[in-house]
């Protein structure tokens, strides 16, 4: 994985020294620039837009630390590595708090160097795969598709397919038009959030049902009825949600059994 460096130091010969080792052992690091203070490094930083920032912490006018902690601010994808010579338990515990890579002691070990550099390409490639698995999430929500848990597995739904999905705590259990059913790990107030309301309506604190479908409401026998391809289907509900749906549907698109 070739990736791309700068590195900010006060200290020229400590610039110098970690950028040979870096070609000496790490040849699929470029280093692209060498900073002494953090105003260069964040020139340099918009310039070569770096993957990774070796940080010194003690530095004039601005630490690493605050150097790295303003950057955060403007949400740039960069792994962070500090080489400092303070040992002090405060320095260590921001930096793990500000969520940076490593956390080297000068002289630099050539193998924690090497551990470091491990570290930061997993994360890389960690977010790599994560922002490929929001991609595709967000492309199927474009095509009315949401991803739902079903514990072994991530499942790609149309929304439009759904014709209700009950609940009696963590779970859900949805049914589809095509005579399908499926378990999820969301409970109806989470399913709640990622349906589409303007079809799917949560009716209680333990339904939530597509109003494209429904045929009948009827509040005295608590009984909710579906018509989808040509086939109908019955649910039973409690007369608080039958009298809420009610409510929300219009007269015109069902036949309400008002008795």
């Amino acid at each position: 994985m070739n990736l791309r460096a700068v590195i900010v130091d006060d200290e020229e010969n400590a610039r110098l020294l970690l950028k040979e080792r870096l070609n000496k052992y790490h040849p699929e690091i470029q280093v692209m620039d060498l900073c002494e203070n953090a105003k260069d490094a964040l020139m340099s930083v918009i310039k070569h837009k770096p993957d990774i920032l070796f940080l010194d912490i003690q530095m004039p006018e601005m630490s690493g630390l605050e150097f790295f902690e303003d950057l955060s601010e403007i949400n740039l994808p960069i792994q962070a590595i500090i080489t400092t010579a303070f040992s002090e338990p405060e320095f260590y515990k921001k930096a793990i708090r500000l969520g940076l890579a490593d956390y080297l002691l000068k002289p630099i070990i050539k193998e924690e160097l090497d551990q470091a550099l491990e570290n930061v390409k997993s994360r890389i490639v960690s977010n790599t795969h994560s922002n490929q698995v929001q991609s595709m999430v967000n492309m199927y929500r474009n095509e009315n598709k949401i991803s739902l848990n079903s514990g072994s597995s991530k499942i790609f739904v149309k929304t439009t397919s759904i014709v209700y999905a009950t609940s009696d705590g963590k779970y859900s259990r949805m049914y589809f038009t095509n005579g399908e059913e499926l378990t999820v790990m969301h409970g109806i107030g989470e399913l709640g959030e990622m349906l589409p309301t303007s079809e799917l309506i949560k009716i209680d604190r333990f339904t939530i049902v597509n109003k494209n479908y429904i045929h009948t409401i009827s509040p005295r026998l608590k009984l909710l009825v579906f018509e989808f391809n040509n086939q109908r289907t019955q649910l039973s509900i409690s007369h608080t949600g039958a009298i809420h749906l009610m409510n929300i549907m219009s007269a015109d698109s069902i036949n309400p059994d008002k008795n």
